[in-house]
């Protein structure tokens, strides 16, 4: 699957454009962010692996000037290596288990992570050029609604996501999130 969307960021609008698959041992997300004006040069990348049952393997965010953020599962908790290059700092954050970023990917494990039932996880958000911060993150589902595609309706959930305390509906379709006032929409 491949797609594009617009990101609302605070201070530009971005263009996420990505790829993503399912393999056999989990899925994969990769994209690049860029300016809606210069579609051609990256901003950064989102690199995102997950385990079959949406559990982290690793979060990668590169910016092009050179700073990073590598986060990994370990036991109970994400660790991350973050910074530019030598100047990197590690934490590890206790019983995390999801990365929150400015990337719809983001959503969308959280969604499959946690289900129908909805619920609370422990994560962290990696945002470029930030130290990590951890947050309280919960989903609810709204209702389930129908809405159209090119090859006729597909059924979509809107939820309830908190992020830190901050409040969030969104459109999700069991394959891709659709949209989130004031973060995102899919625009191709």
């Amino acid at each position: 699957m491949q797609g594009t969307y617009r990101i609302f960021g605070p201070k530009q609008e971005l263009v996420e454009s990505f790829v993503a698959a399912p393999g056999p041992m989990g899925w994969r997300y990769f994209a690049h962010v860029h300016r809606q004006d210069d579609l051609g040069q990256d901003l950064y990348t989102v690199d995102l692996v997950t385990d079959l049952e949406w559990h982290l393997v690793r979060f990668r965010l590169a910016t092009v000037e050179g700073w990073v953020a590598v986060a990994t599962a370990a036991a109970g908790a994400v660790e991350v290596v973050h910074g530019s290059p030598n100047q990197e700092a590690v934490d590890v954050f206790d019983e995390g288990s999801v990365v929150w970023s400015s990337s719809p990917s983001s959503l969308l494990v959280l969604h499959r992570l946690l289900g129908p039932q909805g619920g609370t996880v422990k994560g962290l958000v990696i945002e470029p050029h930030a130290t990590p911060v951890a947050v309280d993150l919960s989903l609810a589902i709204i209702e389930r609604t129908s809405v159209p595609t090119a090859s006729g309706a597909n059924v979509a959930e809107r939820i309830r996501v908190t992020a830190g305390g901050r409040e969030l509906e969104a459109l999700v379709r069991p394959d891709l999130p659709l949209s989130v006032g004031r973060w995102f929409e899919l625009i191709a």
